[in-house]
């Protein structure tokens, strides 16, 4: 049940931000009482949040895992995994969760998750540019590049309220068309 409700939350901080979202839009948008969500959250807001970059972080990992470990050539996998974050984002519709979160308004141990996520999506890249026959500097270095346009665009995006932007640099990552593919 806790994961039910973590997932209807993960569109109440993408629609109001950290700083806007209050224990009643929770509580609206779960159908929970404001009891029963400091039942399921105690420490409130801030354990909400965490919890949230959990959750994607795990969805994400295993999606990226299991691409990972399917018997296709570097390139078919790192297309797949462009399309898990497209399918995440919804096509850059939905905005990134640290620039929603704004690191300045979240608790240290929020700020560590979402730390240890963007370094396994680094981590990730990097494998991809290395089977892709990269040396393990330009892999990381790739990587750390298809990791910024892909933040920076979903930034860009929300704040000008056009998801093409993201949508494209996605398919300059997809067609070799960047610097980082």
């Amino acid at each position: 049940m806790k994961q039910k409700i973590i997932a209807r939350l993960v569109a109440v901080i993408c629609e109001k931000g950290y700083s806007e979202m209050s224990i009643s839009s929770i509580s609206e948008a779960t159908g929970l009482k404001k009891s029963s969500l400091y039942h399921f959250f105690p420490e409130g807001k801030a354990q909400i949040a965490y919890e949230i970059v959990q959750f994607v972080d795990d969805m994400l990992t295993h999606s990226f895992e299991q691409i990972m470990h399917e018997n296709e050539l570097p390139l078919t996998k790192f297309n797949k995994i462009l399309d898990v974050l497209s399918d995440c984002y919804q096509q850059g519709q939905q905005g990134c969760l640290i620039d929603i979160m704004t690191i300045s308004y979240i608790d240290e141990r929020t700020q560590l998750a979402i730390k240890d996520l963007l370094l396994k999506l680094i981590g990730l890249f990097k494998r991809i540019f290395i089977l892709k026959g990269s040396t393990e500097q330009a892999a990381e270095e790739k990587a750390i590049e298809t990791v910024m346009l892909i933040q920076g665009s979903l930034v860009l995006s929300r704040a000008t309220k056009q998801p093409v932007y993201f949508m494209n640099c996605i398919h300059k990552l997809k067609t070799g068309k960047s610097t980082a593919s």
